[in-house]
């Protein structure tokens, strides 16, 4: 995240983060700290399903996504 990310309500007293980079067109990944679980959401459906993982998780998947692993799904 940035410092220019969006903060928004979250459950539990949380903030949906969502980084300016990507919402030019409104589709973007939100994260919030749920205790101590990270929770991920699609902004475009606030209401809809939340995945969760722990921060090392998370650390590793943002690790993967910086370093090209998943370009090809692109």
């Amino acid at each position: 995240m940035n410092d220019r990310s969006t903060a928004l309500a979250a459950p539990g007293g949380s903030k949906w983060h969502r980084t300016s980079r990507s919402c030019d067109s409104g589709s973007c990944v939100e994260v919030a700290w749920l205790g101590e679980m990270i929770a991920i959401r699609d902004s475009k459906q606030p209401d809809g399903p939340i995945i969760t993982c722990e921060p090392s998780e998370w650390r590793q998947f943002v690790k993967k996504i910086k370093n090209g692993t998943f370009d090809e799904l692109i």
